[in-house]
């Protein structure tokens, strides 16, 4: 059954690709995608937002869920938290209980208040690819 799910996360994620008119789109599907599919993998709820660093400024450009785009914003505004800590040294980021990991105590308040009790956060580098000449 394992074949199965993945071929049709392969054909989902093709689609996405093709019928995705620019990058934030492409994000945002990309994002609902991976949400529903840890969501499912995990038994519980997952959100997805997506954060874009260039030249040392991050800001949120997706997200599977509103409430996904208002915490990673949120992350920005306060400068803190682990998506942020996971770009800066670009290695996955947990932060797994937001009442007890002290590490970000502003973005851990921010969390704890939206209902929201871990986060992680995983860095994709991102490269540049030249046309074949």
């Amino acid at each position: 059954m394992g074949t199965i799910k993945s071929d049709d996360q392969f054909v989902q994620l093709h689609d996405l690709i093709i019928g995705s008119s620019n990058v934030a789109d492409f994000l945002t599907e990309l994002s609902s995608v991976a949400a529903s599919t840890l969501s499912d993998d995990a038994g519980a709820p997952i959100e997805c937002g997506v954060t874009l660093r260039r030249r040392k400024r991050s800001v949120t450009i997706a997200g599977s869920s509103e409430r996904a785009v208002i915490l990673d914003k949120l992350e920005q505004a306060l400068g803190e938290g682990p998506c942020l800590a996971a770009l800066e040294v670009m290695s996955p980021m947990v932060l797994a209980n937001v009442e007890t990991d002290n590490r970000w105590p502003n973005y851990q308040k921010v969390l704890a208040e939206h209902g929201c009790g871990s986060v992680l956060g995983v860095p994709l580098p991102w490269t540049n690819i030249s046309p074949p000449r």
